[in-house]
């Protein structure tokens, strides 16, 4: 056989590589590696020998001395984790693991991966992960972040189609004490949601923008009480709770005679809701707590309520703020105790005072019993056709009232009634009160014993929208000497003047008063035409009608 010649045996060599490269590839278990015909195993081999050493492994606990451990056994020794090598009986650990019979493990089974039990040290507690933007630990578990919130639809089985009963999901929810993160739906409430003593759950659903207005509210996260009664209640006055909604929209069906969205008998401390809505509810108040302490309603809105929006009876260190109530049939906030209501706008509350229709009492703000409560930078626009002042202090002491402007009701009496209250109200900075008519600020009924109450006014403006114009003019040529709310007086002939008004009054239905003097002389003065912008006047002498007057003198009342 004639020699190989280098470029045949170059070929050779390429074929021969190119067979083992497919045996490695594709072999079982082994595969001939070289000219000396070394076997050592395939790359599906190594991969078996990885997962069954790694993967299947099969966790025996705690080491102990005379259990036969066999290949790929995992005990723990020491709070570390060890690996069978090498079968064997156990004997003294150092010595076993000192015979290379043990090796320390350091990898994941992937049957510890899968478990979703509450297990310690399986499933997630096995995955880390890097924090973002902490100080201290730099790295966390998978477990550890899953469980800071959890989901409500994922973890609860809640549906939130607007359909289905998902009270027990609620009811599941409410006892984890947790976080619980509520996606976008309608979740239906068709029983009572119980709350439980020390309960510390807190749903927080989509954000969601306020809507405008005057117009019906909608949120992206919705708890909707689909029967008649509360949604979430406790009616054992002992409990003491702890919990929170946000960016949630309580609402229900108008037609439900009496419903609540949330109503608890016992004592809340430290309770936040925040920007949530409520609409609907009927003949209760939506939000209504015996008792609270140091807890916050901030930026919430109701509407279409026929009782009071908030309500809390008793307690202390409360703080309302930005409470928007719109278009209630009832009250707005009832605020019992020593607390604050600062910042809120409450616009054409209270429909059921009406006295055409049902005549009943509701306010704006009511507060009983309040001791260093402030009221501060809040705004009222009265329905027309309230009856009661906006403000009710009843038997509160040191009250503050800051920064207010209002705007009565045609039947409206006064803007603050007091009853009872002893010491210290104090109206601060309020510019802008204004009413239909002439009406007093504040009613003082009696104190505690009959003592009045001691009221520090500063800083107040008033303004009625029962507009007086007034001008003082030299008839002889129309000059003005002194005025308000006129812009100009014209002489139009002898006698004749047009004035002309600075604002535009809401009708011609006002009243014109005309004087006149003229060095002693009886002169007599009156209208001629009217329009809402100016009038015309006319000045005579006895018999003599046109008379130039020195001094005339012109008021005007009217809407």
């Amino acid at each position: 056989m004639a020699a190989l010649t280098s470029a045949d045996a170059a070929l050779q060599r390429f074929k021969d590589n190119e067979s083992r490269f497919r045996d490695f590839i594709n072999s079982a278990t082994s595969y001939t590696a070289d000219d000396n015909s070394t076997v050592v195993p395939s790359l599906p081999a190594f991969i078996q020998t990885l997962k069954s050493r790694y993967l299947s492994v099969v966790s025996r606990g705690n080491w102990t001395t005379g259990t036969v451990y066999a290949m790929n056994d995992l005990v723990v020794q020491s709070n570390q984790r060890y690996l069978c090598i090498v079968p064997h009986t156990a004997g003294t650990f150092a010595t076993d693991l000192a015979a290379a019979k043990w090796l320390l493990y350091n990898g994941v089974d992937v049957p510890a991966l899968a478990d979703q039990t509450a297990t310690a040290g399986l499933g997630g507690s096995l995955v880390g992960y890097s924090k973002v933007g902490s100080r201290t630990a730099t790295v966390g578990t998978v477990e550890a972040k899953l469980q800071g919130y959890l989901d409500f639809k994922a973890d609860f089985g809640a549906k939130g189609d607007g359909t289905t009963d998902d009270t027990a999901a609620f009811t599941a929810a409410r006892a984890s004490n947790r976080c619980v993160w509520v996606p976008a739906g309608k979740y239906m409430i068709n029983s009572a949601v119980t709350i439980p003593g020390s309960s510390f759950t807190k749903f927080i659903g989509e954000p969601t923008n306020f809507v405008a207005p005057g117009s019906a509210l909608t949120w992206a996260t919705v708890f909707y009480v689909n029967f008649n009664g509360d949604g979430f209640r406790n009616l054992t006055t002992g409990n003491t709770s702890f919990y929170g909604f946000e960016n949630i929209m309580f609402s229900t069906n108008p037609s439900f005679a009496a419903t609540r969205a949330v109503y608890d008998a016992g004592v809340v401390v430290h309770a936040l809701f925040r920007r949530c809505g409520v609409q609907y509810f009927s003949n209760n108040a939506a939000l209504r707590f015996a008792t609270a302490f140091a807890s916050t309603w901030d930026h919430n809105i109701g509407m279409y309520c026929k009782d009071y929006v908030l309500r809390i009876d008793n307690g202390g260190d409360n703080v309302v703020m930005q409470q928007d109530c719109e278009s209630t049939y009832g009250g707005g906030v009832w605020l019992g105790g020593t607390g604050s209501l600062i910042g809120g706008h409450f616009e054409t509350c209270c429909q059921r005072n009406n006295p055409a229709t049902e005549n009943l009492s509701f306010y704006d703000v009511y507060i009983l019993n309040g001791a260093w409560t402030c009221l501060g930078e809040t705004t009222f626009s009265a329905y027309t056709q309230n009856n009661k002042p906006p403000i009710y202090l009843d038997h509160s002491q040191l009250t503050m009232i800051n920064g207010l402007p209002y705007q009565l009701g045609t039947g409206a009496p006064y803007w603050i009634f007091l009853n009872g209250t002893d010491a210290n109200l104090m109206l601060i900075n309020s510019r802008g009160f204004t009413t239909s008519n002439e009406l007093q600020v504040l009613r003082l009924d009696s104190g505690y014993a009959g003592i009045k109450p001691d009221v520090t006014v500063g800083g107040i403006s008033f303004q009625s929208s029962t507009n007086k114009m007034w001008v003082c003019f030299n008839g002889t040529n129309g000059v003005s000497k002194q005025a308000a709310f006129i812009s100009s007086v014209s002489r139009t002939g002898t006698g004749q003047y047009t004035i002309n008004f600075s604002i535009t009054m809401s009708n011609t239905n006002y009243t014109v008063h005309v004087t006149s003097i003229n060095s002693g002389a009886v002169t007599t003065g009156n209208y001629l035409t009217k329009t809402t912008t100016s009038c015309t006047i006319s000045v005579n002498q006895m018999s003599t009608a046109g008379y130039d007057a020195t001094d005339v003198s012109v008021t005007i009342v009217g809407p």
